[in-house]
């Protein structure tokens, strides 16, 4: 079999872009006409991993990192067959996930039997099937940048990042998604325009440099989702989430043994709190609250001007 895997990330190194992490193959349970895809079983993933791409990577020194799957949360048995060849298991980092099959947090099953093997959230895309802004910053958050942090992931993807007002540019009259939406949309007009999947990011990236590590923080009942980082600054960082249609909420944060009251999270919103150092050190930085509504939906970041922190996340998990 002629495979010489090392071609790809040695060519990138030349122009000096490192390839951290690949998948064999996008989507390999899912074949269509519409536009490229190609399956791959379970056992010639596993096959290519352990007797071609892994040693060849090997011998050239490359460290490109490998993913098995690529594709959704109902395949982890296809995960699991090939991590039962041990051979094969050597090779690879961890396993990368889609949104559009099975239940949010099945890859914390795979998490639970290989706990040494990483886990990453890689595709799932807006579209016109959901065109509420509520229900998609609602889903998005609870079920991607929240649940799947919860169960391990270290990255959280969203797909495509930007497309025109036609869902394209597409292959052919009918090849690709023929209504995915982008993070944003780029007129051929001109312009950008931000959507909703923007805002959703904008609630863990733009807090969360590389290196943080999500720590230990307890989920509120009642339509209330959180999870909280530490970012290498020493920065706590916490998204809670009103999952609620209706009603705002109320909550309160332990700080040091005492309560701080949050009077009104609108339905369908999320607030981003930060935090500086551990308990007793410098003040918070202290900012204006920003709220702006979209079609029911709310998004609003938070800095609260306190000089103590979230003690009830000092958990490293």
């Amino acid at each position: 079999m002629g495979v010489n895997p090392p071609v790809l990330p040695q060519a990138y190194e030349a122009e000096g872009v490192h390839i951290d992490i690949v998948s064999l193959q996008n989507e390999p349970e899912y074949a269509s006409g519409g536009y490229p895809t190609m399956s791959m079983s379970w056992s010639t993933q596993r096959d290519l991993i352990r007797d071609h791409v892994g040693p060849k990577f090997e011998a050239a020194g490359i460290t490109t990192r490998i993913l098995i799957l690529d594709h959704n949360w109902d395949l982890t048995s296809y995960v699991e067959n090939i991590y039962a060849d041990e051979a094969a298991r050597n090779y690879i980092a961890g396993s990368a996930w889609h949104c559009y099959a099975g239940e949010p947090s099945a890859p914390g099953s795979i998490r639970e039997q290989y706990p040494e093997k990483e886990i990453h959230f890689t595709e799932c895309s807006g579209s016109g099937w959901d065109t509420n802004f509520g229900s998609s910053f609602g889903w998005n958050l609870q079920n991607l940048f929240i649940g799947q942090t919860l169960v391990g992931s270290r990255t959280v993807m969203m797909w495509n990042y930007a497309l025109d007002e036609n869902h394209g540019p597409r292959e052919g009259v009918t090849g690709g998604c023929a209504d995915c939406r982008g993070v944003i949309t780029v007129p051929s007009t001109g312009g950008f325009k931000e959507n909703v999947e923007y805002y959703a990011i904008g609630h863990f990236a733009k807090f969360l440099p590389v290196g943080s590590t999500r720590i230990g923080a307890k989920t509120y009942p009642d339509d209330m989702e959180v999870v909280a980082f530490e970012t290498p600054d020493n920065e706590l960082v916490v998204i809670i989430l009103n999952t609620s249609w209706n009603d705002s909420k109320a909550f309160e944060v332990i700080i040091d043994g005492l309560y701080y009251h949050y009077e009104n999270l609108p339905p369908r919103s999320a607030a981003t709190l930060i935090g500086s150092g551990r308990a007793g050190s410098r003040p918070v930085q202290q900012m204006p609250m920003h709220l702006s509504d979209f079609d029911g939906g709310a998004y609003l970041t938070v800095f609260i001007g306190q000089t103590l922190v979230f003690l009830f996340l000092l958990l490293v998990v």
